[in-house]
């Protein structure tokens, strides 16, 4: 993949939500995610162990602060504050490290399968390797948003669980 065209395509292009869709189809799936997160109920979230929905309660709360409670002034795109950490050369990014690895660790106390926890250390793998490429690293970081992908996925894991049992 030639990435200096999707940096230009991304440049060039004026409506740059449409550009994100496009090369991120996982995007779509976020923002949809959080417009049903403002309706969720708790009847919804009553189909899970009190200590799996105390880890969603906490995670999910966490996880919005810190990739998606900010929009930026210029355009429609949400950041959190991972991505203001990681403007901070290499130590911001080892921040974010540190945050995302410490999301991982709560998940894992509810026992989900190996698979998805390689899935998530990988998906914080990526955006570490961002986070490093400066300036417009920085950008893709905040743009990518590993942990809302992680909880999104620890999400599905729980409730395909609760349907097999």
């Amino acid at each position: 993949m030639n990435y200096t065209r999707i940096i230009k395509y991304v440049i060039r292009s004026k409506n740059l939500n449409s550009v994100f869709e496009r090369l991120d189809p996982y995007d779509k799936e976020i923002k949809e995610y959080f417009a049903k997160y403002l309706e969720k109920n708790e009847k919804e979230l009553g189909e899970f162990s009190k200590k799996e929905l105390k880890i969603l309660k906490k995670t999910r709360s966490y996880v919005y602060r810190l990739d998606y409670s900010a929009k930026c002034f210029c355009c429609e795109m949400r950041f959190g504050w991972s991505a203001i950490i990681g403007m901070i050369p290499v130590i911001g990014d080892i921040i974010n490290l540190y945050l995302s690895m410490r999301i991982i660790k709560i998940y894992m106390k509810t026992e989900i399968s190996k698979t998805i926890i390689i899935q998530m250390y990988i998906n914080i793998f990526i955006a570490f390797s961002m986070g490093l490429i400066p300036i417009i690293g920085d950008m893709l970081f905040a743009y990518y948003k590993c942990n809302i992908r992680n909880y999104i996925m620890f999400e599905k894991t729980l409730k395909e669980r609760k349907k097999i049992h």
